[in-house]
């Protein structure tokens, strides 16, 4: 059992806090691109000066896909705070995402040890991402805010018996904050009302429809009238064959050292024996889909494991890679909301290409939050995670990240 007492548990947290404000002061850019899309911004934020409206439209008319709320954010805290303050203050708004996921895993996970449970929740400090965003003030972190706390409350109305109203619509109004800042949030509100429904008379659920379509209003509007100004741009589809294996291979990145141990290798070979008729077929049919596949060789984007194969020129074992991802996929998708879960999480982010970093650390998240998983509730409750590799793992990935975008 580990053992930390509130002096020592609030002395780590301060630490990796103070490492984000080392890595402000040394100008880390692990996700590569941070740094850059602060410059890209910065004539959305300057054209909020002009007023909000003449900032929305700006938006609309340089086909910006994102939500412009977060840059007239950016815009007020220009006018109102010096540079550095505006960093510190968007470090300390960023630092409450682990603590906000420590809430969500002792709310999930009651009989497994809190300071383990700490230790875990603090790896979100060694996401390359997370920490690029806290330091550039990129729109990942705050829409991340929102959408962890929301989780957490949703969380309470689902296993709580009292309050699960005023929960669950605390919960939808967090996640319409985060869809605000970044859309790809929005279709969880799905979830959400497929519990609420479960849990709550019709005429609550129905309440709280009514308030997300009230809220959602002014999203509507806007994406109407930049679909109405960017009709053909807006009609570039993403090839939703290379997304699907981008997304297997980096969903078996960040499970590869949740699920590694010898029960967990036990487990899925005993689910692989008892179900061979059903994954012989899915291989025969992720093979026709892929066999005439041509993998595109991009530039950027892709995530890690796809630039690795793409450096050494090997398909195949990327191919072996993306099928064992979802031999993994299908183990820990135990239920149909844990399947809904991870489609969701996959269709949320329909571009033509997508990066890691719209998965990374929200995947981990998810994956604890809102899966019901079984097999999760029995690593955690019988202490199967090496939490000492988990952490070994990521600041790996963390070091390595460093290292190739500085060179």
């Amino acid at each position: 059992m580990i053992n930390l007492d509130r002096k020592f548990r609030s002395f780590i947290y301060l630490s990796f806090f103070i490492s984000l404000i080392l890595s402000y002061l040394l100008n880390e850019n692990s996700s590569g691109g941070a740094s850059l899309d602060k410059i890209i911004t910065k004539p959305f934020i300057d054209s909020f000066s002009l007023g909000f409206l003449e900032g929305i439209n700006y938006s609309i008319n340089v086909r910006q896909i994102h939500s412009p709320i977060f840059y007239y954010v950016l815009f007020l805290m220009d006018n109102f705070f010096t540079n550095e303050t505006s960093v510190i203050l968007y470090i300390f708004i960023s630092s409450l995402i682990p603590f906000i996921f420590y809430k969500i895993l002792k709310k999930k996970f009651k009989k497994k040890n809190k300071n383990f449970l700490f230790l875990l929740s603090l790896i979100i400090f060694l996401s390359p991402y997370f920490r690029s965003s806290a330091v550039w003030i990129t729109n990942d972190n705050l829409a991340l805010l929102f959408f962890c706390s929301s989780i957490y409350l949703f969380i309470k109305g689902k296993y709580e018996l009292d309050n699960k109203f005023i929960n669950y619509l605390y919960s939808f109004f967090l996640l319409v904050l985060a869809s605000y800042i970044r859309q790809h949030y929005a279709l969880f509100i799905i979830i959400y009302f497929l519990q609420c429904y479960r849990d709550l008379k019709l005429n609550k659920v129905l309440y709280i429809l009514g308030f997300c379509i009230l809220l959602s209003i002014p999203a509507l509007k806007y994406y109407i009238l930049y679909f109405e100004s960017n009709f053909e741009y807006s009609r570039i589809t993403p090839n939703y064959r290379f997304n699907f294996l981008i997304f297997l291979s980096i969903f078996i990145f960040y499970i590869f050292p949740i699920f590694l141990s010898k029960n967990n290798i036990r487990k899925i070979i005993f689910f692989v024996n008892e179900r061979k008729i059903f994954l012989i077929f899915l291989l025969l049919l992720f093979t026709t889909i892929y066999i005439n596949f041509n993998l595109p060789q991009i530039e950027f984007g892709g995530g890690i494991i796809y630039k690795f194969f793409l450096i050494i020129d090997n398909n195949f074992i990327f191919y072996l890679i993306c099928i064992l991802s979802l031999i993994l996929l299908l183990f820990y998708s135990s239920s149909i909301n844990d399947f809904l879960v991870l489609t969701i999480l996959f269709l949320s982010n329909p571009f033509p290409i997508i990066y890691q970093k719209y998965f990374d650390p929200v995947l981990l998240i998810i994956f604890f939050g809102l899966m019901t998983s079984n097999l999760i509730k029995n690593q955690m409750i019988n202490k199967s995670l090496n939490i000492k590799f988990i952490y070994i793992y990521y600041s790996l990935f963390l070091f390595s990240a460093n290292y190739y975008y500085s060179n």
